[in-house]
């Protein structure tokens, strides 16, 4: 036998003390009394009241003396090692935005997660359990846990989020938590998702309710800096109408109201004023899923970003930058001396400075072999196509590919190549020394690349990746999104303010890192502060992630499954509950023996 808490034993020395009350009695003073008639059962009671005397049988002593041994044993939690059937249990909780619906009791969030306390509690001792919540990023809470405190406190603080849940990573976590525990996989959830390799248990928590949704507003900037305004509403179930409210910076400017078909969309547009730095939009009706009633949306960039263009003559690349919106290009010669004036993004064409500017971004073409800023090899002629690889960043280049005579192969390996031709590295681009980078090892005059009608598009998304902001979209990101900083080039000093008014310095250091603080919905502002106390302050979005998430239906087959095995171990078997049971019983005899003693 083993003691869960042997401290309990303490309570063993109360038994001296007791008997110490039974050896020590309190002397009586001699009193005057009117009769005698009572002197045989004084003086047995007077023999009683001697100090130091023997023990005689007393069965209240005996029981009190049980009572305090089983009250000693129960404190001390005592177990009994045997043979157990135990099952352990990777216990995963889809934490997504559907999961906020209220179309069960409480949501179905909340009723996951009893559902999911139920079966811990129920398990048998020795049971363990892994703990796992489902989001944009899958995390392991718990692992390997015995039930107990720890595990319901988990499940007890755990948080629904407005995102979505990468099911791809979700698979290779909970099979890895499954081998290493070895147990039965339990996903409590909404919906089913359709595994390749994972055979679990489902949970569903799913009322099958109806839901509208704003999954878009988008805004272009008209001639007289107004905005034009788009709403898009989506029904998922039978036809409704609903009313569709614009605010700009939190001030109600318009109203529709909708009509939309059974599982239709309907769009809104609105006026918006120049002056308008955040706009969001709100279906004014309440339903089962309020975190996708409402959108948000950053405000535009107006300010152009200074880029200098070291260059000799390249006329393709030098018109190519003036016709992009949100780019004002300075040009100068290699021989001339660099300005200074906070240039966001320097490009040096066929040449390389002495010693580098320390602002702004860099992107260099055609560097010489031998450079300080950049390994490339020998100029090496190619007769093979150029061709763009896969990229987030360049959606719109996978069918792009020209010709160049001659190159320096990259042998640098910093960030990602996104240019290759004959298994060698043409184009990179990252970040190198704090600083964003690209690199086009040849002379855009040796390759038919600015004959090519991509070409303004490649120059394009490759501003769109140094500057995400003069991206129209850049103003909103789903829930949990990763989102890239790009901030002024004479920034000392940035921070974000959330919705709920908190804020996070991002920079220094510099370069920021990718900010990921985006579990709340609304609007973020990023406020940059230079050396001389100059702040400038520009918006984003941060939306409930509706696709996927907003359509509240079960749509998966729930698939057969066997169950997992259970398994034998040795266990303690605890048997506080019953030495209780004991102490009550001893207790109340105790008491009825007092009783009865008390009427002779």
């Amino acid at each position: 036998m083993g003691f869960f808490a042997p401290l309990g034993l303490i309570g063993l020395l109360s038994i001296p003390v007791l008997l110490l009350m039974y050896f020590l009695k309190q002397r009586y003073q001699p009193k005057e009394v009117s009769s005698l008639l009572l002197w045989e059962k004084a003086n047995i009671l007077a023999k009683a009241q001697e100090p130091w005397q023997k023990l005689r049988r007393n069965i209240l002593l005996a029981l009190q003396l049980a009572a305090l041994v089983l009250l000693s044993l129960a404190m001390a939690r005592p177990y009994f090692m045997g043979a157990g059937q135990v099952q352990d249990y990777v216990l995963a909780l889809d934490c997504s935005l559907s999961m906020q619906a209220e179309d069960v009791e409480g949501s179905r969030f909340e009723a996951a997660k009893e559902k999911m306390e139920e079966l811990a509690r129920s398990t048998a001792d020795g049971s363990r359990f892994t703990l796992v919540f489902l989001s944009e990023q899958p995390t392991v809470v718990l692992s390997a846990q015995e039930k107990g405190d720890t595990l319901y406190n988990a499940i007890e603080h755990a948080q629904v989020t407005a995102g979505g849940v990468d099911w791809i990573t979700a698979e290779s976590l909970l099979i890895h938590e499954k081998n290493s525990l070895g147990g039965e996989v339990v996903i409590f959830s909404d919906d089913i998702y359709e595994f390749t390799k994972l055979d679990a248990l489902w949970q569903n928590e799913n009322g099958g309710g109806e839901n509208t949704a704003l999954t878009l507003l988008s805004y272009t900037r008209e001639s007289d800096g107004s905005f034009t305004v788009l709403v898009r509403a989506a029904q998922y179930g039978a036809a409704a109408e609903k009313t569709v409210a614009l605010f700009a910076d939190g001030v109600l400017l318009d109203s529709q109201t909708v009509s939309l078909e059974e599982n239709g969309v309907a769009d809104c547009y609105f006026t918006a004023p120049k002056e308008s730095r955040a706009l969001s939009a709100k279906i004014m009706e309440d339903d089962i899923l309020l975190a996708d009633n409402e959108i948000f949306s950053g405000g535009s960039v107006e300010t152009d970003r200074k880029v200098l263009l070291v260059s000799d003559q390249n006329i393709f690349l030098e018109t190519a930058l003036s016709l992009l919106d949100g780019v004002e290009v300075y040009r100068i010669n290699s021989t001339q001396e660099i300005p200074s004036g906070g240039y966001a993004l320097q490009i040096y064409d066929g040449c390389l400075p002495e010693a580098m500017p320390q602002e702004g971004a860099l992107l260099l073409i055609n560097p010489p072999a031998g450079n300080r800023f950049v390994a490339v090899g020998e100029k090496q002629d190619f007769s093979d196509h150029v061709t763009v690889v896969a990229d987030e960043n360049f959606p719109d280049l996978a069918s792009l590919h020209f010709d160049v005579s001659q190159a320096n192969p990259i042998t640098d390996t910093f960030g990602r190549a996104f240019l290759t031709c004959q298994g060698q590295t043409l184009g990179r681009y990252g970040e190198k020394n704090g600083r964003k980078m690209a690199v086009l090892s040849f002379d855009l005059h040796e390759s038919d690349l600015p004959l090519q009608a991509g070409f303004p598009i490649f120059l394009y998304q490759l501003m769109q990746w140094y500057f995400p902001e003069m991206d129209g979209n850049y103003g909103q990101f789903y829930a949990e999104a990763s989102i890239p900083l790009s901030l002024e080039a004479d920034t000392a000093k940035a921070t974000i303010y959330l919705p709920d008014g908190s804020s996070k310095q991002v920079a220094p250091p510099f370069p920021p890192n990718a900010f990921t603080d985006t579990a709340q919905t609304g609007i973020y502002t990023l406020q940059e502060e230079n050396a001389d106390g100059v702040v400038t302050q520009k918006t984003f979005a941060v939306n409930a992630k509706t696709e996927g998430e907003s359509d509240l239906r079960p749509t998966g087959a729930e698939s057969t499954y066997a169950g997992g095995a259970t398994k034998t171990v040795f266990v303690g078997k605890e048997w506080t509950v019953g030495l209780i049971l004991l102490l009550l019983a001893v207790i109340l005899v105790e008491w009825r023996v007092r009783c009865h003693a008390n009427q002779i």
